[in-house]
């Protein structure tokens, strides 16, 4: 019986494949406009599927590139607020030592969801090489630095600590600068002269080239056309802006805002002069993303008392500009 009804299925389904086959010969233009229809249907949701994907692939790069984990730390001018109308008082302007390195080594030793905190100071400068010269930015960043920002290293060695501590004169450099100034040479281990300084190169970071327009939305830096140095180097060697020194008194004092050379000074190279505060950023890398906001609202409280609640810092989380990228683009 079982036999007989498996027998009956095939007939009648060789006799429906038969008919579909001649209804298609006799109905050729219908048949390939069908066809044509499942075809544009199918390949219209795939590529849907497919520009929805490659949405969230970017947004996962750009977290890759940010770190979904870190809080930013930068420095803030003071920010003041009251009635339009209101007589303008006389107040005893409380005292701040601004954004500290003591700052960022308080955070990590403090808050036990902090896995690490690392400062960076940026300065501009000119670097020099066998004749060569162009202008450029020398940082100045702690061993933890690279990790935190996910920069990989293309040949030679990270900063070691005891370079670190001691503020040895040595230097990682980009990409960009490996090209323009070490041509047929290899760098590691050769001189190259950064503002009024001398370094060893022991490090060349691994191309990693990120778009302008991404660079600037996100505030990645290019580090293809930068110096590293310890933060300990450029503290003791380049610029401490936490103290006073005789250039900047004497600069203080001239009449113009000119360089040495006459020209007057750029907005950028200004700001850089006044800027009271010893560190441009603060990273701070926790150790689990659900702790992301409370360390931010705890690091808050922390700085406030540590600059006597003077508002002159602020702390942005990357991850939440990321999460509104990509709801827009669910949308």
């Amino acid at each position: 019986e079982l036999a007989r009804h498996g027998r009956e299925l095939i007939a009648h389904g060789a006799f429906g494949l038969r008919t579909a086959l001649e209804a298609v010969r006799h109905n050729k233009l219908r048949a390939a406009l069908t066809s044509l229809g499942i075809l544009f249907g199918v390949a219209s949701v795939i590529a849907m599927l497919a520009v929805g994907k490659g949405a969230e692939q970017e947004i996962l790069e750009q977290m890759r590139l940010l770190g979904s984990n870190n809080v930013m730390i930068t420095p803030l001018v003071e920010q003041k607020e009251g009635k339009a109308d209101e007589e303008p008082t006389r107040e005893v302007k409380k005292f701040s030592p601004g954004l500290t390195y003591a700052d960022a080594q308080a955070l990590a030793r403090v808050i036990p969801a902090v896995e690490a905190a690392s400062a960076e100071i940026v300065l501009n400068t000119s670097i020099t090489r066998e004749g060569r010269r162009r202008s450029g930015k020398v940082l100045g960043v702690d061993s933890t630095y690279f990790r935190l920002t996910n920069l990989a290293l293309a040949q030679g060695g990270w900063f070691s600590a005891e370079q670190v501590a001691r503020g040895l004169p040595v230097a990682i450099i980009g990409q960009g600068l490996r090209t323009r100034f070490f041509t047929t040479d290899d760098p590691i281990g050769k001189p190259l002269k950064v503002g009024e300084i001398w370094l060893t190169v022991v490090g060349v970071l691994a191309d990693g080239r990120v778009a302008t327009e991404t660079a600037a939305r996100l505030g990645i830096r290019d580090a293809n056309m930068d110096v590293y140095v310890p933060v300990h180097t450029m503290l003791t060697r380049f610029r401490n802006r936490s103290l006073l020194t005789q250039q900047d008194i004497e600069q203080a004092a001239r009449a113009g805002t000119f360089t040495r050379a006459g020209e007057e000074e750029s907005e950028e190279v200004r700001a850089e002069r006044t800027n009271p505060h010893q560190l441009d950023r603060i990273i701070v890398r926790v150790a689990e993303t659900g702790q992301v906001m409370p360390v931010a609202e705890i690091a808050q409280r922390m700085l406030a008392r540590r600059h006597n609640t003077v508002v002159d810092f602020e702390i942005s989380v990357p991850e939440l500009l990321l999460k509104q990228e990509q709801r827009t683009k669910a949308i």
